[in-house]
């Protein structure tokens, strides 16, 4: 669980991570035209920023949290990760080694202000695109990427937190045997209301059932509106990064 007492979204955790990024970006430039891929370092990231912090922790005033390594790690992934999310190991200079033939006329070679230009067009079109991504990937879903797992876990070893994977699974557990324990400690009372309960629960569910259906069909039709609007947010994102 995050403190919310502590601060999350700082400057110096941006700075940090924006300095350690400009680095890896350079290092991961010249690792990725030599052999086509990079390293995404989120693990080195949280552990040199916590290092960075935990050198300065005579002269903060605040200290440093789990939520600011996660904001850290995050702004210097997204900077070291530059070179093949733009296509700047791949693509680009792909288009350089084509002739003049195979090009048909068309530009290969793109200068200073149009490579910045590109690699913004990129970055407008790949927030928007995250959203729908994050919210049925991660929120509904729930899937563990190996790699922000593993960020996860260093991390609250690094702030002596519990493992953050580990709650929902814990949580469960309690409240299997919490119930568990009650069903043991007054069976029959239990028995008896449970009786009662589904006695009820038939009489009711032709009465019911009408109005569930409603209320289904009117959450899908609420689902296909919003899919429908990120679909179009994607479309105009895109159209506006061509």
């Amino acid at each position: 669980m995050v403190d919310v007492s502590q601060p999350q979204f700082t400057w110096r955790a941006i700075v940090v991570g924006l300095l350690f990024g400009t680095i890896l970006c350079f290092s991961n430039l010249w690792f990725g035209l030599q052999s086509g891929w990079i390293s995404m370092m989120s693990l080195q990231s949280s552990l040199v920023g916590f290092a960075v912090f935990k050198a300065l922790e005579h002269v903060l005033d605040i200290p440093f949290g789990p939520a600011e390594n996660v904001v850290l790690q995050s702004t210097a992934v997204a900077t070291a990760t530059m070179p093949l999310a733009g296509g700047f190991v791949g693509i680009l200079p792909a288009l350089k080694l084509l002739e003049e033939s195979e090009s048909n006329g068309a530009r290969t070679v793109l200068n200073f202000g149009q490579l910045c230009a590109w690699g913004l067009a990129l970055t407008f079109f790949g927030v928007f695109f995250a959203i729908p991504l994050r919210k049925q990937t991660i929120i509904k879903e729930k899937l563990r990427f190996p790699s922000g797992t593993a960020t996860a876990q260093m991390i609250s070893v690094l702030h002596k937190r519990p493992d953050p994977t580990l709650v929902d699974e814990r949580l469960q557990a309690e409240t299997t045997a919490t119930a568990l324990n009650g069903v043991g400690r007054g069976h029959g009372t239990f028995v008896r209301r449970r009786v009662v309960a589904t006695t009820a629960n038939i009489a009711s569910d032709d009465s019911h059932e009408d109005t569930d259906d409603e209320v289904q069909a009117g959450n899908t039709s609420v689902d296909d509106v919003k899919w429908v609007t990120k679909l179009l947010i994607l479309f105009g994102s895109f159209t506006m990064s061509g």
